[in-house]
């Protein structure tokens, strides 16, 4: 039997590091028993047309003035993460398989692409409300779940080694690894932003000799391409993670997996935005 052992959102380290900025939060996620969800909006440009950063000091933390708030990408989390959880109760646990999760989660996509009806997108100071998302229910001793991009889902033994990661943007940033940044593509630039996201996102027929390059985000019609859903066994699972990308760098060694795990609250104090829910076999 699982229990529900951590859940909690946090902002980026400098907001509580200076409180005199108020953080726009994109993250939104649900718990209820075994029933978990969450969602990850995707980073917008500052209303000014140019790329939002990262803080690292009170002058750059200071710009997220210049945010979007209310974020749209918050409200689409918020209706992937309320939406997916309404759907799932309305089924009995034994009728919950994986093609139930595949089609429970393509109806949240188009439940996400409604807010972006009507709106002028110029895919920078105007983008698509999207967001990146993971969700499940624990059944007996399997994990039904769905993910997309690098909002994730991983399943961890008692030695605190990882047993299964859903996917992340792999292919995507491998191809813009070896492709796009070596020709001198830089985030600030409007037009490498504006590619990426027109082209690179929910795309799926641009193809690099017949493999996939792109990546999706819940919120347009062509993401169900890049939807995954699973049956997982749990049998020798002690820990089930799900978390958006900023707990990540946190899952890099098994000592940084079990320091995060038996003080969850510790991640708090580095890194970006960040979601965590954690249940344990008791």
């Amino acid at each position: 039997m699982f229990e529900l052992k951590f859940d909690k959102t946090y902002d980026h380290y400098m907001f509580y590091k200076y409180d005199e900025v108020k953080p726009v939060a994109e993250d939104y996620y649900c718990v209820d028993g075994d029933m978990f969800c969450v969602a990850d909006g995707v980073t917008k440009d500052f209303i000014d047309g140019t790329a939002a950063i990262y803080p690292c000091n009170l002058e750059e933390l200071k710009l997220m003035a210049k945010y979007p708030d209310p974020s749209g990408n918050y409200e689409v989390s918020k209706i992937c993460c309320d939406k997916f959880m309404e759907y799932v109760k309305g089924y009995d646990k034994e009728d919950i398989t994986v093609e139930l999760m595949l089609d429970i989660a393509k109806r949240v996509n188009d439940d996400m692409c409604k807010i972006n009806e009507n709106r002028e997108i110029n895919y920078l100071s105007e983008d698509v409300h999207s967001a990146q998302a993971a969700g499940g229910i624990i059944v007996d001793d399997f994990l039904y779940c769905f993910s997309l991009g690098d909002t994730q889902i991983t399943t961890i033994d008692e030695k605190f080694n990882i047993v299964f990661d859903t996917p992340a943007n792999e292919k995507f940033l491998k191809y813009e690894e070896e492709h796009l940044k070596k020709l001198n593509f830089n985030w600030d630039y409007q037009e490498y932003r504006y590619m990426i996201r027109r082209f690179f996102r929910n795309n799926p027929v641009l193809k690099n000799n017949g493999e996939d390059i792109t990546y999706g985000a819940m919120g347009e019609k062509q993401a169900e391409y890049y939807i995954n859903a699973f049956k997982l066994e749990l049998g020798n699972v002690k820990y089930i993670l799900a978390y958006t990308d900023g707990v990540r760098p946190f899952l890099k060694t098994k000592e940084s997996v079990e320091k995060m795990i038996k003080n969850p609250e510790s991640i708090k104090e580095s890194g970006n935005e960040k979601t965590l829910i954690i249940y344990e076999k008791k």
